[in-house]
């Protein structure tokens, strides 16, 4: 999929308020990120470092807790 075919989707997403981008530092995260903020969605961005919340993919229990305490309406991968 391609980022113009997900801006040509995203109107299917006005119910959503807050998105969760893992990988936001990419860029694929920062280009989502960006359409989103523009569409006025509360966008947390996740990575190691330089973002909202600093966190290790690949620690599973940390990864659980942030979904727990965040309830994100949507999460997008774009961690590489």
């Amino acid at each position: 999929m391609t980022l113009t075919d997900i801006k040509t989707t995203m109107h299917h997403f006005n119910h959503i308020d807050t998105v969760l981008v893992l990988g936001a530092t990419g860029l694929a995260g920062q280009a989502l990120s960006t359409e989103f903020v523009r569409r006025r969605k509360s966008v947390i961005g996740v990575a190691r470092k330089n973002t909202d919340i600093h966190l290790d993919l690949t620690d599973s229990s940390a990864v659980e807790n942030i979904l727990k305490d965040l309830s994100p309406d949507l999460v997008i991968n774009c961690a590489a």
